[in-house]
């Protein structure tokens, strides 16, 4: 029996002992400390803030071309003789470029002359028959007179049995001839205008066909219509040519303009600057450039309007087809501030540090400058903004309203 408690009552006491020897470990352990959140301070660049007035300037890409570049074609068959052209080479008005075979043109002209000439002869001939047919009309009339007094007599005489039949008849004859001669006259002086008419548009035909012909002829000069520059020869001495055939592209390097594309956000301002006639000056490639005008058309899938820019300066420095960059200016701008690219997140957000910490504020942009040192920074004004704030220019990745910040200066040595 004894046996048998001990057996069943020691399991029981030894898991007693051990809940009692937890519980008193447990309740004697040391007690941790909490341990504080200190939180992060990222240290960032600063610049005060300065509102100002300053010219905005948009950045462009352009293309030189120009509106005065023909291609001067060959305007009959020959052969060329000689190129005096050269690309690249400047040409004055009225220089040789070209010079065709002028043998086939000379003699198409003699022809024409003489075309013209007997054009000519046949209306003085004219003259000279109408003046005849108006003498020779008096003496037929006349020659009438008198065969009809013939007829008149012989009938006379017939009737008193004196004359024959036969010579009645004669007479009669002969009266009707003539009368045939006089309606004949007569209609050859009415017909005259309208021959006349018929000889002189002939005249005029001639005389168009001679000066065709000699313009031809002077077309187998090629010459420069205006001062500029050679930008293409196609043609070389010997070669053949037929009427159209391209021989030399020539522009003129004083009417040069760049094409550039003005981003949409700035059309409507651009557009307002030009219709009050404020200029509207850019730079590019050591050339000074003002705005002349805006395209009237948009194509499909651009993203702004092209303005066409007069060069003022330097347009030797150009080359027609080559591609430029520009920097608009546009007139001042008051109470806008010169805001570095690190500063800005999106569009239009950007931080100032107040009270040690970041927050938010809103920026219209209205373009872009260069400041004192030639860097390029956004121009753009702000309500939320006044002078004396403390910017923030350091680009975090994780910026956000509230986040802890400090300057460099802001350290303790």
């Amino acid at each position: 029996m004894k046996r048998f408690l001990i057996k069943f009552l020691l399991p029981i006491v030894i898991l007693f002992v051990g809940a009692a020897v937890f519980n008193l470990l447990r309740m004697t352990k040391p007690k941790a400390l909490p341990v504080e959140q200190v939180e992060k301070v990222w240290v960032v660049d600063v610049e005060t803030v300065n509102q100002r007035s300053a010219s905005p300037e948009l950045s462009l890409y352009g293309r030189v071309e120009t509106p005065r570049i023909p291609k001067l074609r060959s305007a009959l068959t020959a052969e060329v003789l000689s190129v005096p052209a050269r690309e690249g080479k400047r040409a004055a008005k009225g220089e040789l470029l070209v010079a065709l075979d002028p043998r086939d043109a000379k003699l198409l002209l003699e022809q024409r002359e003489a075309e013209l000439a007997s054009a000519r002869a046949d209306i003085d001939s004219e003259r000279k028959r109408h003046e005849n047919d108006l003498d020779s009309l008096k003496n037929e009339k006349t020659l009438l007179d008198l065969t009809r007094r013939s007829v008149t007599r012989m009938e006379r005489l017939q009737s008193s049995q004196v004359a024959s039949e036969s010579l009645l008849e004669e007479a009669r004859q002969n009266y009707e001839r003539q009368s045939i001669s006089v309606r004949s006259r007569e209609l050859a002086i009415r017909d005259h205008e309208t021959r006349m008419a018929r000889l002189q548009a002939r005249l005029r035909q001639a005389q168009a066909q001679r000066d065709l012909a000699a313009l031809d002829l002077d077309r187998t000069r090629i010459t420069a219509p205006f001062d500029g520059k050679v930008a293409k020869v196609q043609i070389a001495a010997g070669d053949r040519v037929r009427p159209g055939d391209p021989l030399v592209e020539l522009y003129d390097d004083q009417a040069l303009e760049v094409r550039a594309q003005i981003p949409h956000r700035y059309q409507d301002q651009v557009a307002s600057y030009l219709n009050e006639g404020k200029p509207l000056m850019a730079q590019a490639g050591g050339a000074r450039l003002v705005l002349d005008r805006l395209a009237s058309m948009v194509s499909a899938g651009r993203g702004g309007v092209d303005g066409l820019f007069r060069v003022e300066h330097g347009a030797e420095r150009l080359r027609v087809g080559s591609f430029l960059n520009l920097t608009l200016t546009l007139p001042p701008e008051n109470q806008v501030i010169l805001v570095p690219y690190s500063a800005i997140y999106g569009t239009d957000r950007v931080y100032e540090m107040v009270d040690g910490r970041m927050r938010l504020a809103r920026l219209e942009r209205v373009g872009e400058a260069t400041d004192s040192d030639g860097r390029t920074r956004v121009l753009a004004r702000s309500e939320e903004l006044v002078d004396g704030d403390r910017l923030i220019v350091s680009q975090l990745p994780n910026a956000i309203e509230g986040l802890r910040v400090k300057t460099a200066d802001d350290i303790a040595p």
